[in-house]
């Protein structure tokens, strides 16, 4: 069963790594490693934490995936999906 709840600011390292999984697996044939490596190496900003206290993101967790969705009338919606491992 999935379960949807508002993100916390304990879910931030797991987001960030989901983003970055995201970007590695959908970008690698659309950009330079060099720019690449410096993308993925990017760390997650404070203004992502400071967007989840306000109730920007929501989190849907299963037994196997963690999905993340930006609210839409805060930012242009961005999901994202990624296995546990």
């Amino acid at each position: 069963m999935t379960a949807l709840r508002q993100a916390t600011l304990e879910d931030i390292a797991v987001l960030w790594n989901l983003r970055t999984r995201a970007i590695e697996h959908g970008c690698l044939n659309h950009y330079t490693p060099q720019v690449l490596a410096a993308w993925l190496a990017a760390p997650a900003p404070a203004a992502l934490g400071r967007h989840i206290e306000h109730g920007g993101g929501l989190v849907a967790v299963d037994d196997r995936t963690m999905h993340w969705r930006q609210r839409p009338a805060q930012r242009a919606a961005s999901a994202c999906s990624c296995r546990r491992r």
